[in-house]
């Protein structure tokens, strides 16, 4: 009975409803628990094995991303499969759960990577708590309501138990070694054309204006010769990037590539991965248009 009144107090909810039941039916049997003064900081919980994982899927063009949380059943039965769609600027855009079979929770992650270009990588559970925290964050800092049903999954998930100063990619990869590694692709024009970047674009809305002053520029009536005119163009370029990643616009795009980085290489796809991480840290410049990526972009 003296056990079972400290597992009143573990941590694992289960185990502590349980405890409760069976010193309910101890007590109508006419035994009680001896009153425990140890503070309940103090009192040891029981280890558990792990029992949930994490998912990452690959950025998408628009800047989203879907992680997926599989809690699995301590006494077997179907695993709960949680989802949660985010966006690296706005934060949380949807999520769901439900209870699957373990077959159809299978199927379901090799669903996920069918599409051409598509990625789906696990990843350390605690990692995908901190890249479904800065969502959190980022919701409310653009003063959006979370999704219906979040409070509910946030407590199955629970919080990060580690604080990640930086992005995860840069456990398995040196800034200054990949800054100065040659054998690194520096081509945006073949970076491009991975299935994992296309749709990498600006919004077209944002981007129509700037492409009508652009073709103005350089097919002008005035008498210039093509070089000119083309030094003009480039001028239009460079004042787009400005104007399209003012703010946070360049960081956040480069926390998209840093993603993506981490993404392509849990996956085993290392040399998209080391040109991923290269262009994200050429994004280390004062203004966007100083990025010969954020011109390709």
């Amino acid at each position: 009975a003296h056990l079972l009144q400290k597992m009143v107090w573990s941590s694992d909810k289960l185990i502590a409803k349980y405890a409760r039941t069976a010193l309910y039916r101890l007590k109508v049997a006419g035994i009680e628990a001896s009153e425990d003064t140890e503070p309940v900081n103090h009192v040891a919980t029981i280890a558990q094995p792990t029992t949930m994982k994490g998912y990452i899927t690959n950025v998408a063009g628009n800047g989203n991303q879907m992680i997926l949380f599989i809690q699995e059943e301590r006494f077997g039965g179907s695993p709960l499969f949680m989802s949660f769609l985010l966006n690296h600027s706005e934060g949380l855009a949807a999520l769901g759960n439900s209870k699957v079979s373990k077959r159809d929770c299978a199927e379901a992650l090799a669903n996920l990577k069918k599409p051409e270009g598509s990625l789906l990588s696990e990843a350390p559970v605690d990692y995908v708590r901190s890249i479904l925290a800065e969502a959190v964050e980022n919701t409310a800092a653009c003063k959006r309501n979370p999704p219906k049903g979040f409070h509910d999954m946030m407590e199955i998930v629970g919080s990060p138990d580690e604080h990640y100063s930086e992005p995860m990619i840069y456990q398995f990869y040196d800034r200054d070694q990949v800054r100065s590694d040659m054998s690194i692709s520096r081509d945006t024009g073949k970076f491009f054309d991975l299935p994992f970047f296309r749709g990498w674009m600006l919004d077209i809305n944002e981007v129509s204006p700037w492409e009508e002053k652009y073709w103005e520029t350089v097919q002008s009536n005035l008498s210039l010769d093509p070089v000119h005119l083309a030094k003009r163009g480039e001028g239009v370029v460079s004042e787009a990037a400005d104007a399209l990643l003012a703010g946070n616009g360049l960081s956040a795009l480069r926390r998209r590539l840093e993603e993506q980085a981490l993404a392509l290489h849990l996956s085993g796809e290392t040399e998209p991965a080391r040109s991923t991480l290269y262009h994200a840290l050429s994004l280390d410049v004062e203004f966007p248009h100083e990025s010969a990526f954020v011109q390709s972009y």
